[in-house]
């Protein structure tokens, strides 16, 4: 069983459902039966899209969707609340992520929450 988040970028705002789709992403993390607060950081709420794993399937998970640009801005306009929640160690962990992002190809990051909520 799969337990993970992924954080991918891509050119399409499709959520990625098969490696066998032609647009691979450019960026792709996973993280274990969490999602990072780093990730959340470039979300709001309008950016959620519920998602099926199958066309004919009831359940639908949510999975987030924003362009590159938009999510970059939001992640460096809450970095002053990050670093004042958790303290002044996470900078050179935020600054890493922005710029691995910042370099990433492809025009939308995604947050593909299917597998950890499949074990709700």
């Amino acid at each position: 069983m799969s337990d993970y988040a992924q954080l991918y970028v891509r050119q399409s705002t499709e959520a990625r459902l098969s490696p066998k789709q032609p647009d691979q992403p450019s960026l792709y993390l996973l993280s274990g039966y969490s999602i990072p607060v780093f990730w959340l950081a470039l979300f709001t709420a309008a950016d959620i899209v519920p998602t099926r794993l199958f066309p004919d399937e009831d359940y639908e998970w949510p999975h987030l969707v924003s362009p590159v640009s938009t999510a970059l801005e939001r992640l460096v306009e809450r970095r002053a609340g990050l670093i004042a929640t958790f303290g002044d160690f996470i900078a050179p962990w935020f600054e890493q992520f922005h710029a691995t992002l910042q370099r990433s190809a492809g025009r939308y990051v995604h947050l593909d929450t299917s597998q950890i909520a499949a074990t709700v």
